[in-house]
């Protein structure tokens, strides 16, 4: 593989013993494969000894400023590599997944490689970005396209062309940041290759009883911030499926703010006032 892939795992409230792609990464910093960063946005501190070793460099930043600026920090890192690869907490990823992106023979015009993720049974990534994204949603096969969308954890991202972009964009510090990056690559023409892997990542936002209230509030105010200013194209439907998660969460979601703060929400986008 030699060392053309940079590592970027970003960390908050959770022990390294406990992240479940981190056997495969300790394997592959062993075998001297590849560099990396760990974020981590914890309060508290970690000491572990994986830390120490020359190809990985330990971060911890308590004031927890959300994944955009860790991601910018792993580019100026790797900027004498091939790719950067993002990472979650949540991501369990197999050596065979980093065979496929050995593999790989992408066209200059490819700048991201994308694996099929997976939550349970369930494809949640990658999706064509040209429909709006909800249970509907058609998932491409493996291959090269145009106009796609994936989540960020397990994106694998051309360095040059990051930097051409100029990194990351922090408006976009937590959510929805993986909708503006697809999105900049299909707006400068650039394309997407899905590799013929799968794995499995688990995606909390798709669940109410664990999502933090003040976190949906982050998720409303960047989804305003996407379709307002970058895919103004969607914003039609968004406000109607913003209705349609508004009913939805008024009968099955037992904290009614949920419901309350999105047909708000709703109201504001049609044109009523705040």
């Amino acid at each position: 593989m030699g060392k053309k892939i940079y590592i970027v795992i970003v960390l908050y409230k959770q022990k390294w013993v406990d992240i479940p792609s981190r056997d495969c990464i300790e394997n592959l910093v062993h075998r001297d494969a590849v560099e990396m960063l760990i974020y981590d946005n914890s309060p508290e501190e970690q000491t572990v000894s994986f830390f120490e070793e020359q190809s990985v460099t330990y971060i911890h930043d308590s004031m927890n400023p959300g994944l955009a600026s860790a991601y910018n920090q792993a580019l100026s890192f790797a900027k004498d590599f091939e790719w950067l690869v993002l990472l979650d907490q949540d991501t369990k990823l197999s050596s065979s997944f980093f065979y496929e992106i050995a593999k790989a023979q992408p066209t200059d015009q490819v700048v991201s490689l994308v694996p099929q993720i997976l939550s349970g049974n369930r494809q949640i990534s990658p999706v064509f970005s040209n429909q709006y994204v909800s249970k509907k949603s058609i998932y491409p096969k493996e291959g090269s396209y145009s106009e796609i969308m994936a989540i960020n954890s397990a994106s694998v991202l051309r360095v040059s062309f990051l930097k051409e972009i100029g990194g990351f964009n922090e408006e976009f510090p937590l959510d929805f940041l993986d909708h503006w990056l697809y999105w900049k690559i299909n707006d400068v023409g650039k394309k997407v290759q899905i590799l013929p892997v799968k794995i499995q990542h688990s995606l909390s936002v798709l669940d109410y009883t664990t999502l933090k209230f003040t976190r949906y509030q982050s998720i409303l105010a960047a989804e305003r911030l996407f379709y307002g200013e970058y895919a103004v194209t969607l914003k039609k439907q968004h406000r109607r499926h913003l209705l349609k998660r508004a009913l939805k969460q008024f009968l099955t979601v037992t904290n009614r703010r949920f419901w309350r703060c999105t047909i708000i929400e709703w109201w504001h986008l049609i044109g009523g006032k705040r």
